[in-house]
């Protein structure tokens, strides 16, 4: 029972080889400390026009939104990490988690925040609506 509770919980990738993917995804956006290879904009703190402060601000819901759907541990190590800016080292120290666990989350929080963006962007259910 408790398999399917935690089958029915994770992300669902139609298939896809996810360790595979992780690892593209992972080099090709981080270097070897997990930081941004290309840091990306502070696109939601720019001086634009209304329409793409509209955009922004409806893609920030949108993230709001997958990272919802995220398991909890998963969530909350993402936010550690991307939004405070804490290293894995203190992750690990807060948290209790292996350092080698907290990259797998990490890839893994990528990957579905990735997809789940994908999809509702494209005006599709993604990450179990």
């Amino acid at each position: 029972m408790d398999a399917l509770r935690r089958r029915k919980r994770q992300p669902s990738f139609n298939g896809m080889d996810v360790d595979q993917e992780l690892q593209m995804l992972d080099r090709a956006l981080f270097d070897v400390n997990g930081r941004w290879v290309d840091e990306p904009q502070a696109w939601w703190e720019t001086d634009s026009n209304p329409s793409e402060t509209l955009q922004q601000k409806q893609t920030m819901q949108l993230l709001q939104a997958c990272l919802e759907k995220l398991p909890e541990k998963t969530a909350h190590v993402f936010l550690m990490r991307e939004y405070l800016g804490f290293e894995s080292q203190e992750i690990s120290h807060r948290t209790g988690l292996q350092m080698n666990h907290i990259r797998v989350i990490m890839m893994r929080a990528r990957l579905a925040l990735r997809t789940c963006l994908e999809f509702k962007m494209a005006g599709r259910p993604g990450l179990k609506e």
